[in-house]
């Protein structure tokens, strides 16, 4: 059985051109000497004033810590990590 699933697969890899093992995808990431340069266009000075605004009020509400969380783990224990699974 083995080798007749192993003689239908390998022809139709080899038909449809292989297996494609690493996709590339967009390089989304930022230059960083582009952001230490702080040369941006005026078009984004709406979001640069949001942006520094939002982190303003963030940094008001401090200190945290890993114990102020809403909800426990199941352990019951504060210090415990808890994920929501996917």
């Amino acid at each position: 059985m083995r080798s007749s699933l192993s003689s239908v697969i390998f022809p139709l890899l080899v038909v449809a051109g292989g297996v494609q093992a690493f996709v590339s995808y967009a390089n989304d990431f930022v230059d960083p000497d582009f952001i230490v340069s702080g040369v941006f266009g005026n078009n984004t000075l709406a979001a640069q004033a949001t942006i520094l605004a939002w982190a303003k009020d963030s940094a008001t509400g401090g200190p945290w810590s890993v114990t102020q969380k809403p909800v426990t783990a199941p352990s019951g224990d504060i210090h415990d990590y808890m994920s929501w699974a996917p």
